[in-house]
């Protein structure tokens, strides 16, 4: 990785921490959300609300937030999760309800390309590669 590109990496790391710190906007739910779920595992943001912010700005509001947990600590997740839990997906993840967002969660080792095969080596390092989409 070149210094520019470390650059870049810690600029667009503070910038999401901030995004979520932010309470004003009701990303600070979704923080809440993580400081809870954090003594289970370590969490990323995935999916396409870093996208959504780097071209629309953080007046563009995402459809969803997109979480992954490296836990292998179902149960204490799913009791973590009750009060905000819609529902199960077939994929393994589950659908939350905040009161501001509407957020998947999936457990690191659970989600699809790493369940099936199709990527190997399950961790953070290794999770860009289980999108179908290119800038996630």
């Amino acid at each position: 990785m070149s210094d520019a590109a470390g650059t870049t990496d810690v600029r667009l790391e503070r910038r999401v921490r901030r995004l979520f710190a932010d309470a004003h906007k009701s990303y600070g739910e979704v923080f809440e959300l993580t400081a809870e779920l954090k003594s289970l595992g370590s969490i990323a943001v995935f999916g396409g609300v870093i996208r959504d912010w780097l071209l629309g700005g953080i007046q563009r509001l995402p459809r969803d937030v997109d979480l992954v947990i490296d836990t292998e600590k179902l149960n204490a997740l799913e009791q973590k999760l009750s009060r905000f839990l819609i529902a199960k997906n077939k994929f393994g993840g589950y659908r939350l309800a905040l009161k501001h967002w509407q957020v998947d969660l999936w457990p690191l080792a659970s989600t699809w390309a790493f369940r099936h095969g199709h990527v190997a080596g399950v961790g953070f390092s290794t999770l860009p590669r289980t999108t179908f989409l290119n800038i996630d």
